[in-house]
């Protein structure tokens, strides 16, 4: 009895997986407005039922797509910052996060939208668990380099990032290498200059 309840639980895991994925590819893809569920059931192989039994509303499955894309880039970066030297991770983290802003264009899109359908608290709730995460790592790798107020520091780049992000989606911005390794020198050496010396006190 307890291996069948088992099997069960993996299968409605790998439902709901496959939901999210089917989800994530069609929001990414189109306007939020235009993605029915019918559309995600069928590219899912599933019923409308089975969606709505894992997700009350089409925004709350948004929501979920869009905490899982976060968290999956957080969990790359919080692995690069125990790897790598400060100065190589603090390279790679924005050269990362501006790759990310770029090859997920319809995820900032798909952000706005969302928090702008779901009500004032939902989307502090949202901002919280999407942009907290990246704040802690940012404020680490400062204080590595003994910056002074890092948290302060670590909301300024977080915040320039992010206007990348919906600079990039607004412009309709393909990948650039150039332009984001040279994105990438500017942002570095603006906040940790050359030799890892703050520049902004």
């Amino acid at each position: 009895m307890p291996q069948r309840s088992t099997s069960r639980q993996t299968e409605k895991e790998k439902t709901k997986e496959t939901i999210l994925d089917s989800a994530r590819a069609l929001f990414l893809q189109g306007d939020f407005a235009s993605v029915t569920t019918d559309a995600i059931a069928r590219q899912a192989g599933v019923s409308k039922g089975t969606i709505f039994y894992h997700f009350p509303t089409k925004e709350s499955l948004a929501i979920e797509v869009i905490n899982n894309s976060f968290h999956q880039f957080q969990q790359i970066v919080s692995k690069k910052e125990k790897h790598l030297t400060p100065t190589e991770a603090a390279r790679d983290i924005i050269r990362d996060s501006l790759d990310f802003a770029l090859e997920n264009i319809g995820l900032t899109r798909l952000l706005i939208q969302v928090m702008g359908r779901v009500g004032e608290e939902k989307t502090e709730h949202l901002f919280q668990q999407v942009c907290e995460p990246f704040l802690h790592e940012f404020e680490k790798l400062f204080t590595k380099f003994n910056v002074k107020n890092p948290s302060s520091k670590a909301l300024l780049l977080a915040a320039m990032l992010d206007g990348l992000g919906i600079y990039f989606y607004a412009e309709a911005k393909e990948k650039n290498d150039k332009l984001l390794q040279d994105l990438t020198d500017e942002i570095f050496t603006l906040f940790l200059g050359n030799e890892g010396n703050l520049q902004m006190d």
